[in-house]
Protein backbone atom coordinates (compact mmCIF):
# COMPACT_ATOMS: atom_id res chain seq x y z
CA UNK A 1 0.00 0.00 0.00
CA UNK A 2 1.19 3.59 -0.67
CA UNK A 3 0.23 6.44 1.91
CA UNK A 4 0.71 9.90 2.10
CA UNK A 5 -0.75 12.86 4.36
CA UNK A 6 -3.52 15.05 3.65
CA UNK A 7 -3.48 19.14 4.46
CA UNK A 8 -3.15 17.59 8.45
CA UNK A 9 -0.51 15.76 8.10
CA UNK A 10 -2.76 12.90 9.16
CA UNK A 11 -2.10 9.53 7.32
CA UNK A 12 -4.26 8.46 4.33
CA UNK A 13 -4.57 5.77 1.69
CA UNK A 14 -3.32 6.64 -1.60
CA UNK A 15 -2.71 3.55 -3.72
CA UNK A 16 -3.90 -0.38 -2.55
CA UNK A 17 -2.06 -3.54 -3.73
CA UNK A 18 -3.77 -4.67 -6.27
CA UNK A 19 -3.27 -2.17 -9.04
CA UNK A 20 -1.41 -3.02 -12.46
CA UNK A 21 0.34 0.50 -11.51
CA UNK A 22 1.28 -0.10 -8.42
CA UNK A 23 2.20 -3.72 -8.18
CA UNK A 24 4.00 -3.56 -11.25
CA UNK A 25 2.53 -6.86 -12.63
CA UNK A 26 4.27 -9.00 -15.60
CA UNK A 27 2.70 -11.57 -17.83
CA UNK A 28 5.35 -13.94 -19.63
CA UNK A 29 7.48 -11.02 -19.94
CA UNK A 30 4.84 -8.34 -20.79
CA UNK A 31 4.30 -5.24 -18.38
CA UNK A 32 0.69 -5.38 -17.33
CA UNK A 33 1.19 -1.64 -16.37
CA UNK A 34 1.93 1.54 -17.86
CA UNK A 35 5.68 0.37 -18.04
CA UNK A 36 4.56 -0.93 -21.39
CA UNK A 37 3.66 2.84 -22.19
CA UNK A 38 7.19 3.86 -21.25
CA UNK A 39 8.38 1.06 -23.82
CA UNK A 40 6.97 2.74 -26.60
CA UNK A 41 7.97 6.37 -25.76
CA UNK A 42 11.16 5.31 -24.56
CA UNK A 43 12.25 4.60 -28.82
CA UNK A 44 11.03 8.61 -29.82
CA UNK A 45 13.07 11.62 -29.92
CA UNK A 46 10.79 13.39 -27.11
CA UNK A 47 12.90 10.79 -24.74
CA UNK A 48 15.89 11.47 -26.25
CA UNK A 49 15.56 14.97 -25.58
CA UNK A 50 14.65 14.04 -22.09
CA UNK A 51 17.76 12.02 -21.27
CA UNK A 52 19.96 14.82 -22.55
CA UNK A 53 18.16 17.63 -21.07
CA UNK A 54 18.56 15.25 -17.63
CA UNK A 55 22.33 15.55 -18.62
CA UNK A 56 22.38 19.31 -18.38
CA UNK A 57 20.60 19.88 -15.14
CA UNK A 58 19.61 16.89 -13.09
CA UNK A 59 17.22 19.80 -10.60
CA UNK A 60 15.49 21.84 -14.05
CA UNK A 61 15.77 19.15 -16.55
CA UNK A 62 11.96 19.65 -17.92
CA UNK A 63 12.25 23.37 -18.36
CA UNK A 64 15.06 22.35 -21.30
CA UNK A 65 12.55 20.11 -23.08
CA UNK A 66 11.07 21.23 -26.49
CA UNK A 67 8.72 18.97 -27.50
CA UNK A 68 5.97 16.95 -26.19
CA UNK A 69 5.51 13.81 -26.05
CA UNK A 70 4.04 11.84 -29.21
CA UNK A 71 0.53 10.81 -29.19
CA UNK A 72 0.04 7.23 -28.98
CA UNK A 73 -0.46 5.31 -32.52
CA UNK A 74 -4.32 4.19 -32.65
CA UNK A 75 -3.68 0.72 -32.03
CA UNK A 76 -1.45 1.04 -29.42
CA UNK A 77 -3.75 3.49 -27.59
CA UNK A 78 -6.20 0.56 -27.87
CA UNK A 79 -4.43 -1.82 -26.58
CA UNK A 80 -3.15 0.29 -23.60
CA UNK A 81 -7.23 0.92 -22.84
CA UNK A 82 -7.74 -3.05 -23.20
CA UNK A 83 -4.52 -4.26 -20.99
CA UNK A 84 -6.55 -2.33 -17.92
CA UNK A 85 -9.83 -3.42 -18.47
CA UNK A 86 -8.74 -7.23 -19.58
CA UNK A 87 -6.86 -6.93 -16.46
CA UNK A 88 -9.67 -5.72 -14.34
CA UNK A 89 -11.74 -8.55 -15.76
CA UNK A 90 -8.94 -10.75 -14.84
CA UNK A 91 -8.23 -9.98 -11.81
CA UNK A 92 -11.71 -10.21 -10.05
CA UNK A 93 -13.43 -12.94 -12.51
CA UNK A 94 -16.29 -10.96 -13.56
CA UNK A 95 -16.78 -9.43 -16.77
CA UNK A 96 -16.73 -5.87 -16.63
CA UNK A 97 -15.55 -4.71 -19.90
CA UNK A 98 -16.31 -5.89 -23.37
CA UNK A 99 -12.54 -7.53 -24.62
CA UNK A 100 -11.30 -10.14 -25.00
CA UNK A 101 -9.04 -12.17 -22.79
CA UNK A 102 -5.90 -10.25 -21.47
CA UNK A 103 -3.55 -13.10 -22.58
CA UNK A 104 -4.66 -12.48 -26.31
CA UNK A 105 -4.14 -8.02 -25.60
CA UNK A 106 -0.80 -8.93 -23.96
CA UNK A 107 0.27 -11.11 -26.85
CA UNK A 108 -0.88 -8.22 -29.57
CA UNK A 109 0.67 -5.33 -27.33
CA UNK A 110 3.71 -7.30 -26.94
CA UNK A 111 4.26 -7.76 -31.32
CA UNK A 112 3.22 -4.19 -31.51
CA UNK A 113 6.13 -2.79 -28.64
CA UNK A 114 8.53 -5.33 -30.91
CA UNK A 115 9.08 -7.40 -27.83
Amino acid sequence: MEFGFDENRDLILVDVLGTPDECRFTFEGIPVSKEAARIFYRKTPWFTEIEEAKTKDRQNWKALVRTQPPLLPGRLETLFAQLYKGFCNEITGREWFLVGPLKGILSELKTELGL
